[in-house]
C-alpha cells in the first residue's frame, strides 16, 4: 500500500472528516493544476468519528453521491485522504542502517498497528509515513466499493505541503496551520519535505463556535453566524481571542521544538501559514499575530494552480483536496 508514490495526470482529491466530504477534479497541463470541478457533502452525525468509520456503507454511498452529482467525469481516479489523527509523517536523518527501527522511534504508535512507507530525499535524509493499518484499510475498502481507482492514500500534511511548499524561501521553513472543524494540525516543512506535524484536538473551530453558544446562550447553528459575520461582537471576540491564544502558544512551542531539533541547519527563519475552514474567521490572523509577535499569512493560491472564480473564496476549506490531486503536477 502507497502513501508516498505519485499518480498519473487527471486525478480526483477527496478530503474526508468526521462532518462532511469535499472533491475536486483537477487537470495536469503545462506543468500546472487546472481544477475543473468541485464539490462537497455533508456526512450524517456519527457516520465518522474522530477519524474512524463507524457506517462503511454509509460512506460509500455518500461517496457514490458526492462523484455523481458533483464531480461527473470519464476519469474515476483518485487520491485519498488519511485522517491526521491516526496517521504520522516526518523526516529522519540515518546512517543506511535500520532506517525502520529509526523510523519507529519518532512514530508514536505500535509496530503492530501501522503500515509504512518511505522516500529518500538524500543519501541520509529519509521522508517516512506510517498509517494505522486498520485505518487504511477501512477507507480504502470504502472508497473502492464507491468505484473509484485509487492511486493512492495520504496523509493529510503531505497535501497541504505539497500545495503550499512553493513559497518556500532557501533557509526559511514553512510552518502550516490548517485550522479544521474538529481539530487544528501545525506541520513544518522545507519545500515540500515535511519535518514533523502536530495535530491537537483542544484547538478547532468547533471549539469556538461552542464557546459562542455557551456563553451567549444561543444554539450552534446561530453561534457559527454570528461567528463569521459578527466578528465584533462581544462573545465572539472573547472567544476568538481566546482559540488565537491557543494557536499562538502552540505555535510558540512547535518552533521551539523545531529550532531544537533540526533536521539538518535550524532554519534562518519561519513562514507561517493559515489555511483550513477556520482560517477564515474574521480578525483570526491580526489577534494570532498580536499573541505571537510575527507575521502571520492568510495563504494564498499557488502559481501552480489554477481554480474557479467561485472556489477563491472557499479555497481554503477544500485546501487540502486540491492538495491530494496536485500529485498529478509531480510525476
Amino acid at each position: 500500500m502507497s502513501f508516498l508514490s505519485q499518480p498519473i495526470a487527471g486525478t480526483i482529491g477527496i478530503d474526508i472528516s468526521d462532518h462532511i466530504l469535499r472533491a475536486v477534479f483537477a487537470i495536469r497541463k503545462q506543468h500546472k493544476l487546472f481544477i475543473k470541478r468541485y464539490a462537497q457533502l455533508p456526512l450524517d452525525s456519527g457516520i465518522i468519528q474522530n477519524g474512524v468509520i463507524q457506517d462503511q456503507e454509509a460512506v460509500t454511498k455518500a461517496v457514490k453521491k458526492l462523484i455523481a452529482h458533483g464531480i461527473p467525469n470519464r476519469s474515476k481516479t483518485a487520491v485519498i485522504g488519511l485522517p491526521e489523527l491516526h496517521s504520522y509523517i516526518g523526516t529522519i536523518l540515518h546512517d543506511g542502517k535500520n532506517i525502520e527501527k529509526e523510523i519507529f522511534r519518532h512514530v508514536p504508535f505500535d509496530k503492530t498497528e501501522v503500515t509504512t512507507d518511505s522516500l529518500e530525499y538524500t543519501p541520509n535524509i529519509v521522508g517516512f509515513a506510517a498509517v494505522k493499518t486498520e485505518i487504511a484499510n477501512q477507507y480504502w475498502n470504502v472508497f473502492s466499493k464507491a468505484g473509484l481507482h485509487i492511486r493512492a492514500l495520504e496523509i493529510e500534511s503531505q497535501a497541504l505541503a505539497r500545495l503550499y511548499g512553493q513559497a518556500y524561501t532557501k533557509g526559511e521553513a514553512i510552518i502550516v496551520v490548517d485550522i479544521g472543524q474538529g481539530h487544528t494540525t501545525f506541520l513544518v516543512a522545507q519545500k515540500e519535505r515535511i519535518d514533523f506535524t502536530h495535530t491537537s484536538k483542544l484547538i478547532s473551530a468547533e471549539r469556538v463556535t461552542q464557546a459562542i453558544a455557551q456563553n451567549a446562550n444561543i444554539t450552534f447553528e446561530m453561534a457559527e453566524q454570528r461567528k463569521l459575520f459578527q466578528p465584533k461582537d462581544t462573545y465572539v471576540l472573547q472567544a476568538t481571542q481566546k482559540h488565537a491564544q491557543e494557536i499562538a502558544t502552540e505555535l510558540q512551542r512547535f518552533i521551539h521544538f523545531h529550532y531544537e531539533h533540526p533536521i539538518e541547519t535550524p532554519s534562518k527563519g519561519y513562514r507561517i501559514i493559515l489555511t483550513g475552514g477556520g482560517a477564515q474567521i474574521p480578525d483570526i490572523i491580526q489577534q494570532i499575530e498580536q499573541s505571537i509577535e510575527m507575521p502571520v499569512h492568510l495563504a494564498g493560491i499557488p502559481p501552480k494552480v489554477r481554480i474557479p472564480s467561485s472556489l477563491k473564496k472557499r479555497m481554503h476549506s477544500y485546501a487540502t483536496a486540491i492538495g491530494l490531486s496536485a500529485r498529478a503536477i509531480d510525476e
